[in-house]
């Protein structure tokens, strides 16, 4: 299913309302992802998806809560801000 600009930029927004809350660590950021999944009635392949092309600008990656993790807290939501500000 597509995804229009303004459907991304309510996932990304979202998704940066929840990781601003969290402390970064893998548990933390996992759980309220997948919170987020069930909050939004979305799909891991959607949802992950958008945020790991916001996070490494590739739509393949390691692991999404280990490479939240590695990235930090700081620079993980600037990256999310910036692709939600560019939508």
């Amino acid at each position: 299913k597509k995804l229009d600009n303004t459907q991304i930029k309510s996932l990304l927004d979202s998704s940066i309302a929840s990781l601003e809350k969290s402390n970064f660590q893998i548990q933390d950021v996992e759980d309220r992802l997948n919170q987020l999944l069930i909050d939004l009635d979305s799909k891991p392949g959607i949802l992950f998806s958008i945020i790991r092309i916001a996070l490494s600008g590739a739509p393949a990656s390691p692991g999404l809560f280990d490479t939240l993790h590695v990235l930090g807290k700081e620079t993980s939501l600037k990256r999310l801000k910036k692709a939600s500000s560019i939508l």
